[in-house]
Formats: structure tokens, C-alpha cells, sequence
């Protein structure tokens, strides 16, 4: 199966490399050289255009930084569609709206391409071990087509139900995340403020009601050794959250703690935290209460 993969990003390097190491064909673009040669090392072929890469591929995977350019490059005048041939397949990767999935699919259809919507969680840590949890929205008849594409992703594929469900699970998902990131911050700050030790607070945390995914991989190696386990951007967060709330406003579903999530995010950027890993949030509070919860670095 001849796989095009565009955007070779945080993301879109591991995913891409474990395609390469599945045994697949793979074809790669970006607007960043650099970012091609990274993967064309693991033994990818750099593609000199999209129409390039799309008259040759079967299955495009695009995970790409925002839904202004997966728009460009999936129905852009220069995008991907008028060279795939008819009954080629566009997995979506990146996250975007699911209002913008609904359309993108629609105009594939008019070319007579597939299109998948598939959410992705994990990190830049599940990425590389192929071990991310995937949700697709859009045909299950596709989806067990390109099975053995998502098999060298991600280890839990879960058909979510038709275009634009998986992008909808994947916010829902990351809303969950962010909240509890936020909770996990303040919480922090009260115990060191109240006089607590950050890592007898932590290992009772993890052990008690309190614990959760986004404590045990994202917050833990700051609090025990005073690193940053990789993750996403800030950013990213932001931009989220911000679509999270826009699926809410058009389904007329009221968000609270969100909507608090995505102005503190947006506190976060000004402070200069915009291109950093998420996790370092955590020293805003810091700062701002004169503590530390982070051990000292060595």
C-alpha cells in the first residue's frame, strides 16, 4: 500500500517513521525541508509537491498544526484533492473542528475520495511507541481498509461512528485533560502553600481519589525531578480548547470549567509560555504564589 503522509511535525515524524518501519511505502511532504530530510533519513521519499504526492499515493495521512492549513492542503487550489485518484482514502490526523471534517469529506466525495477523521492521544510519547489511542469517525467499511495503516500507530482504534465523530471524541477527550491539568495546578499550589512537601503530596495523590492520567504522565517527572516530560505546545492547548468550544456552541451545550481552561491558557501565552511543553503551566502558579512544587533540577 503506497502511503502519503503530510505534516512531519511533533507528531507527524514518529507516526510517519513507524509507517516506514511497518513495511510501508511511504511518500512525504511539508513546507519545511528540514522536516523532510528528518524522516527521508528513516528511509521515507521526500515528494516535491502535493500534486505529486497525491497522484501517486493510495492513502493520504495528513497531521498538520491547524484547520486553516489542513484546509489549504486537503481542498486547498493547490491542495491534495484534484490529484488523488478516485477511490483513494485522506485519514485526517490533525485536530480540527468536526463542522470542518463534515466539509472536507463532503467535497472529497465530490471527487470520489474516502475520508476518516481520526483523533489521536497519546503524546509525542505514544507516538513513537505506536501505542496511541485513535478515534475515527467516517465509514467502518474504510476503516477496516486502512487498518493495517492505523495498526503501526496506534494500539486502541475505536470506530467512534460516522465523519466527524472521531474529531468530536478527540476534544471531548482533550476538554477532560485540560481541566484536570488546571485542577492539578491549583491543588498543588494550596498543598505547598498549606505546608506540604510536592512529593508526599504527589505519591499520596496517586494513590488516593485525586489520581489521574494527566498527573501520572504529564506533572510527575517536574514534581520528582524538576524536568518536563515532552508533550504538546501550549499552544495547541489553546487552540483545543478553542475548538472544543466552538463544537459546544453549535450544539448549544454550556461549558463552565472549559471555557475557564481556555482564558487561563490564554494567561499562559501572554506570560510567554505559548511554544513551550504544556506541563510547564505549573510555574506560572509558582511564580505568581512564591513556591515551589517542582523538585530542583540536577
Amino acid at each position: 500500500m503506497k502511503i502519503g503522509f503530510v505534516g512531519i511535525g511533533q507528531m507527524g515524524l514518529p507516526l510517519c517513521t513507524n509507517l516506514v518501519r511497518a513495511g510501508f511505502e511511504v511518500r512525504v511532504f511539508d513546507a519545511h525541508p528540514a522536516a523532510v530530510e528528518s524522516v527521508s533519513s528513516e528511509g521515507a521519499t521526500p515528494a516535491e509537491s502535493l500534486a505529486d504526492l497525491g497522484a501517486w499515493t493510495e492513502v493520504v495521512v495528513t497531521a498538520l498544526p491547524s484547520p486553516t492549513v489542513s484546509e489549504a492542503v486537503i481542498a486547498g487550489d493547490d491542495g491534495l484533492l484534484p490529484h488523488l485518484e478516485r477511490d483513494s482514502v485522506i485519514i485526517e490526523m490533525s485536530t480540527v473542528s468536526p463542522s470542518l471534517v463534515r466539509g472536507l469529506a463532503s467535497r472529497c466525495r465530490e471527487h470520489g475520495v474516502h475520508f476518516l477523521d481520526c483523533g489521536m492521544s497519546g503524546g509525542p510519547g505514544g507516538a513513537r511507541d505506536a501505542s496511541l489511542a485513535l478515534m475515527v469517525g467516517g465509514d467502518m467499511a474504510v476503516l477496516e481498509r486502512v487498518r493495517p495503516v492505523l495498526e503501526a500507530m496506534g494500539s486502541n482504534i475505536v470506530h467512534c461512528g460516522g465523519t466527524g465523530a472521531g474529531m468530536a471524541a478527540k476534544l471531548v477527550n482533550n476538554a477532560l485533560a485540560h481541566v484536570n491539568a488546571l485542577a492539578i495546578c491549583e491543588a498543588f499550589s494550596l498543598g505547598v502553600k498549606s505546608g506540604l512537601d510536592p512529593k508526599v503530596l504527589y505519591d499520596v495523590v496517586r494513590n488516593s481519589s485525586g489520581d489521574s492520567w494527566v498527573l501520572a504522565h504529564r506533572f510527575e517527572q517536574y514534581i520528582k525531578s524538576g524536568e518536563f516530560t515532552p508533550g504538546m505546545k501550549l499552544d495547541l492547548l489553546h487552540k483545543d480548547s478553542t475548538l472544543a468550544m466552538e463544537m459546544a456552541q453549535e450544539s448549544n451545550t454550556p461549558l463552565f470549567l472549559l471555557k475557564l481552561a481556555n482564558s487561563l491558557f490564554t494567561w499562559y501565552q501572554l506570560e510567554g509560555l505559548g511554544e513551550e511543553n504544556w506541563s510547564k503551566m505549573m510555574t506560572v502558579w509558582e511564580r505568581q504564589l512564591d513556591i515551589r512544587i517542582g523538585a530542583k533540577a540536577n
